[in-house]
């Protein structure tokens, strides 16, 4: 059997289990993207992520040519992926059809967080790690099963335990797999235990409590030492653990994972979370011993002062491993699941019934769980989202990503960080602002420049629309800036050209762009010295798009600052107010078609139109009455033509 494991390496499973294959007479290979943080090996490292866009996206299809080519009969993938990488464009698992048509076996190894949902897990487990860690709260992951389920001979995970979180899709368990022979048995545990924690995410793990439990065992006068292991190859990682006395592993876990089987083939004591029905789910009970964040402190204190309940915990590990974690044992398994699967999808069933039955499980659970975030992160995942995953920290797809913070009144979301900036505009997809420039008309005919870029949402979109278009990206924060950066390297963007500068000394030559944006920036600057800037870089014939906030942006902000009780939103929005009815130049003001045409006939320009707008979701173009935004086109005559106002 030819077998290939891809594209990601997670805890090492795919190389076990593919030596494992091999040393019992297959053909089986790992291809994995860059592993080189924790030392894990691959077959093929894949780099699908260098080059321009252009080679990239053939360096892809070359790839799964390749693949193709090999004639592999199983694809095993891991962590929700595939052989095409969700971007460039390209269909999320637009390769699962061609693989299945060929009648090549594909299976999906769930593992963690790529299918655990946080409302489902809660409601079971009151100190899950999906409380304090809400990293990926945005993600369909009942429609990712949906979607692999219709396509794949049959799911994999690691236990009964993972049952709840697909429902009724079928299931086929594997334990982790751990090779035996590179563990060697530690120490026998001393009076004065060494403790150790090796988190790869502190909020998964549970990092916190455990480092404030070890701060009040001190502070009680027991005697023991710790150890925190981070920022290490794996290798490193296990000698360290082989050293301790206990490892104090993840605590918000429903089941142990690989760090503790390993710990526990060393003959090490493991603390760490687990269910009490999960807790003998491979026909034994498992030496790990359970806590979570409230019973930390007093399941340490009895261990540290008890070596001979240690001794013979520490002394049960190694056998436990050795029969449920073998990986020669596993990758026999393993070829029984690829020879007789339970498939995904049971007879007289179909993909969508059991999604839609899930989707009901996790819509009857998720108040409970929104209840436990803190109003100011209002279940909005951080910006280090799911690093471990190698996914973006700011994920810019097509279609837009759910977004309960456009949910709360206005007054929460009233000075919001530059993080939830980036995050509420990516959110709404590139597809949004692809329509939105289809019904602005514009003509890319030229290089571009988006003048306040921010992130780049508009410019990125423009650039990936208009490859052989010169795009300039232009904000003058640092952070903006290098999310801008980020994302073009990301979707290798060749075109795209993020600069930072101020508007009102652009770093650019005269007419050197026949195309100018300005989204949401005029109102915050002197209008008499940014304005002419953008005059002077756009080319005869050019055309200056800007949006600009009207006189009802600022009444419902005010409105929204009554009823919220803020009255600091309220002064800050009055001053526009009182700017502009004082008719200053300065920053903070807004804008009347008025004061538009007056832009206009000062600067030589043609006023082609001025429309209404929301300008972003749920924002509406009018509140009582007034305009909220406006999306104004001027543009820039030819020699001789005409100016003023459009009729």
């Amino acid at each position: 059997m030819k077998i290939l494991h891809a594209p990601v390496n997670i805890a090492n499973q795919g190389w076990l289990l593919s030596r494992g294959q091999r040393a019992l007479g297959h053909e089986a290979d790992l291809h994995a993207v860059d592993t080189a943080a924790f030392g894990f090996p691959a077959d093929l490292t894949l780099n699908l992520q260098e080059g321009t866009r252009p080679e990239r996206v053939s360096k892809i299809f070359r790839y799964v040519a390749e693949c193709v080519a090999t004639d592999y009969d199983v694809y095993h993938f891991y962590y929700h992926a595939s052989l095409m990488p969700r971007s460039y464009g390209i269909a999320p698992y637009a390769d699962l059809p061609i693989l299945r048509g060929m009648g090549r076996r594909v299976f999906f190894h769930l593992v963690g967080c790529d299918f655990r949902i946080p409302a489902l897990s809660y409601a079971r487990n009151p100190h899950s790690m999906c409380v304090p860690c809400r990293s990926c709260l945005d993600r369909d992951k009942v429609g990712m099963l949906e979607t692999i389920a219709s396509h794949a001979s049959g799911l994999i995970a690691g236990g009964e335990h993972s049952r709840l979180f697909v429902g009724d899709f079928g299931l086929n368990m594997l334990p982790v797999a751990v090779d035996l022979s590179a563990l060697e048995p530690g120490e026998p545990q001393r009076e004065s235990p060494l403790i150790v924690h090796a988190p790869t995410n502190r909020a998964v793990k549970g990092t916190d409590s455990i480092l404030e439990a070890v701060k009040r065992l001190k502070a009680d006068g027991m005697r023991f030492d710790f150890e925190l292991i981070e920022g290490v190859s794996h290798d490193v990682a296990i000698h360290r653990v082989r050293q301790a006395d206990i490892l104090v592993d993840q605590l918000g876990s429903d089941f142990y994972a690989t760090a503790a089987v390993e710990a526990m083939a060393m003959g090490r004591v493991v603390v760490g979370g687990m269910l009490e029905e999960a807790a003998a789910q491979y026909g034994e009970r498992s030496p790990v011993v359970p806590a979570n964040r409230d019973t930390l402190f007093d399941v340490l204190r009895g261990l540290i002062g008890d070596v001979e309940r240690r001794a013979g915990i520490a002394e049960a590990g190694p056998a436990y491993a050795a029969t449920h974690h073998d990986h020669l044992k596993l990758a026999e398994r393993s070829l029984a699941i690829y020879t007789r699967p339970v498939p995904p999808v049971g007879e007289g069933e179909t993909a969508s019934a059991i999604a839609s039955r899930l989707r009901a499980q996790v819509r009857a659970a998720t108040p409970a769980y929104k209840a436990t975030a803190t109003p100011d992160a209002a279940d909005i995942p951080p910006a280090e989202r799911a690093a471990s995953a190698g996914e973006p920290r700011f994920p810019f797809p097509v279609e837009p990503l759910p977004n309960p913070r456009l949910a709360l009144p206005l007054h929460h979301r009233f000075g919001q960080g530059l993080e939830e900036y980036v995050d509420d505009k990516y959110r709404l997809g590139r597809a949004f602002f692809r329509n939105r420039l289809d019904e602005l008309g514009l003509t890319i005919d030229g290089p571009v420049l988006d003048m306040g870029s921010g992130p780049g949402h508009w410019a990125i979109t423009i650039a990936e629309a208009n490859p052989d278009v010169r795009v300039v990206a232009c904000d003058r924060n640092d952070f903006l800036h290098a999310c801008c950066v980020e994302k073009r390297d990301e979707m290798a963007l060749d075109n795209l050209e993020p600069v930072q500068a101020d508007i009102r000394e652009l770093p650019f030559d005269d007419g050197e762009f026949a195309t100018v944006l300005c989204i949401g920036v005029l109102q915050l600057v002197n209008v008499s010295g940014a304005f002419p800037e953008l005059v002077r870089v756009t080319r005869p014939g050019g055309r200056i798009l800007i949006n600009v906030p009207g006189p009802g942006f600022y009444l419902r902000n005010m409105t929204g600052a009554l009823v919220g009780r803020r009255p600091d939103i309220f002064k800050q929005n009055l001053k526009f107010v009182r700017n502009t009815l004082k008719k200053t130049d300065g920053a903070f003001t807004y804008f009347t078609p008025r004061r538009l045409r007056s832009l206009a006939d000062e600067h030589g320009l043609r006023l082609e139109w001025v429309r209404p707008t929301g300008l972003y979701p749920p924002q509406k173009p009018r509140f009582m009455g007034l305009t909220v935004n406006m999306d104004v086109l001027f543009t820039v005559p030819d020699a001789g033509a005409g100016t003023g106002a459009s009729a």
